[in-house]
């Protein structure tokens, strides 16, 4: 098992928010949790959907939700929530509670 596999996070489409500026905010303690636990291995899960995102991308907001800001996450995000297929199962960016 890798180290990102420790982290069930259950991120659903339902828990992501794009804002205006091209971030995307999750409100997943779960991700929360494993960014603070292990950086490395939450970045990692993030990365499994997203290459392009580094650690100067992630930042947490005062209510503790994680904030990602870069545009091709956000893009993504925003396909995967158009995308009728995907937003039936509500599992967006993270299929089977792993993100």
């Amino acid at each position: 098992m890798s180290e990102s596999d420790q982290f069930k996070t259950n991120v659903t489409l339902s828990d992501m928010s794009i804002q205006g500026d091209g971030t995307v905010r999750f409100f997943s303690r779960g991700l929360t949790n494993a960014l603070v636990r292990n950086t490395q291995a939450g970045l990692a899960k993030i990365q499994e959907q997203v290459v392009g995102v580094n650690l100067d991308d992630i930042s947490f907001d005062d209510e503790g939700r994680v904030v990602i800001n870069n545009a091709e996450f956000a893009q993504e995000v925003f396909r995967r929530m158009m995308d009728p297929t995907i937003a039936a199962g509500s599992n967006g960016i993270c299929s089977n509670a792993n993100c």
